[in-house]
């Protein structure tokens, strides 16, 4: 504990703060952290600032935070003057470079205090501070008590600590007001991923995107569910996720196997029929994937489905074309071997009959 000490005692070794350049680079590193320079009066600190010159029985107390330039007032009590002061001015430059308390009975007792414009201009004559330490004891700035008046006997021990157990709590606000900001920063960074994961999902139209809870009920549901399955929003949720499954599917209990295989495997795949709202079929590939919360439990599960029925009639079409070709090859009465092959895929050619049907059907009537 200092009491008078003088300048020369107030030289520290570059090492006992952190290694000269370095270590002051840690310290305003630390100091920018918690985003306090600048900011403005708060109720908690003024109170912390009246308190510590009560106890002091001071007229003025600062919390005084030190960056690379100046000193900005953070709180203070008995005191208005500006809200910052240059690094020459004052002592709480020497508190954070000590990182420790400091005493000054009476600041005339030695030349370069006498000197200090704190000294000359502000007529302090007695001072008393102690370092705002991080946990890993890095000075931020200090609490401090200040006299227009020199006290010999300087400051008792236990009022020196009760200043310290106040810096504490000013660190702790400090602290807590950080928490509280990243807190916020975090929400804010959440929200706006959620929304632009909303806006992703809502432009791919092309695949219907659902979600589930473990019973299977329909959670959410995407711009591009409504537009392949015909059902909006609204109307789906809290409904079974089955409703889009085929009476067939349904009664062969493929949405529970789907579950289970996405629960037990990963995933669950699948390509067939599903039905839309209007009653009408088409064939979708599909997959189903457990959802998990941030801790990692399991909370339900996402479904994609993407519309493959032209896909499929290409295919088919392929299939049945190769089918009649090889029939035509070999066959006596080519009529009557491609008819039944063309009537059994016309909705995969996309006519109701095959063409030498109708043709039949149109000379007959011209008849």
């Amino acid at each position: 504990m200092r009491q008078h000490s003088t300048i020369e005692e107030l030289q520290v070794p570059e090492e006992a703060v952190g290694g000269s350049a370095v270590g002051e680079a840690c310290r305003l590193a630390a100091l920018m952290g918690y985003a306090v320079l600048d900011t403005l009066p708060e109720d908690d600190l003024d109170d912390i600032v009246r308190l510590a010159a009560r106890i002091c029985d001071a007229p003025v107390s600062l919390i005084t935070l030190v960056d690379d330039v100046r000193q900005f007032f953070k709180a203070h009590s008995g005191y208005d003057g500006a809200e910052s002061a240059p690094l020459e001015s004052g002592f709480c430059p020497l508190v954070v470079q000590a990182a420790g308390p400091l005493v000054i009975p009476d600041t005339l007792s030695d030349p370069a205090y006498a000197r200090n414009p704190a000294t000359i201009g502000g007529g302090v004559r007695f001072y008393a501070g102690v370092p705002l330490l991080t946990s890993d004891g890095l000075a931020l700035g200090t609490l401090c008590v200040l006299d227009q008046v020199a006290r010999p006997a300087g400051l008792e021990a236990s009022r020196i600590e009760a200043l310290q157990a106040l810096a504490r709590q000013v660190m702790a606000q400090f602290a807590l007001r950080r928490a509280l900001r990243e807190r916020d920063e975090a929400l804010r960074e959440r929200r706006a991923g959620e929304a632009r994961q909303r806006q992703i999902l809502s432009s791919a139209v092309d695949y219907a995107i659902v979600t589930t809870d473990l019973s299977g009920n329909i959670t959410g549901w995407t711009g591009g569910a409504e537009a392949i399955l015909g059902w909006t929003e609204a109307e789906v949720l809290g409904r079974a996720a089955d409703l889009f499954f085929t009476p067939e599917d349904r009664a062969a209990g493929r949405p529970d196997h789907e579950m289970t295989e996405a629960r037990e495997e990963g995933r669950g795949n699948d390509e067939r029929w599903h039905l839309r709202k209007d009653g009408t079929r088409f064939w979708a590939l599909g997959e189903m994937m457990p959802l998990t919360s941030e801790d990692g439990a399991h909370v339900g599960y996402l479904k994609i489905l993407r519309n493959r029925t032209e896909e499929r009639r290409r295919s088919e079409r392929l299939n049945l074309l190769a089918r009649a070709a090889a029939e035509l090859l070999s066959a006596a009465d080519p009529d009557a071997a491609v008819r039944p092959i063309l009537e059994a895929g016309a909705e995969s050619l996309g006519f109701d009959q095959p063409s030498s049907t109708r043709r039949a059907a149109t000379a007959s009537a011209s008849r």
